[in-house]
């Protein structure tokens, strides 16, 4: 009975792609602490990594900033007429 009410009240919610980036980081954190020490629980997955690449990406992204060519606005999809 539990799990059908689970189901039929799990509805998805939109989250901002900011808030979700925080979750996922702190994961990654709280995962690579707990990997600091192998054990057989541990999984063997590079959190640490992943952490590492994140924060690659976004000092690449601040440091490409002023060189990515905004334009003057978006470009229009409708179709030329005929």
């Amino acid at each position: 009975m539990l799990l059908t009410l689970g189901i039929i009240w799990l509805r998805p919610i939109a989250v901002p792609a900011v808030v979700m980036i925080g979750v996922w980081a702190l994961l990654q954190s709280v995962n690579g602490l707990g990997a600091i020490a192998v054990t057989d629980q541990t999984s063997g997955v590079a959190y640490w990594a992943h952490i590492g690449g994140f924060i690659a990406g976004a000092v690449i992204t601040l440091l490409a900033k002023p060189f990515l060519d905004r334009g003057i606005g978006a470009p229009s999809r409708a179709a030329p007429p005929f």
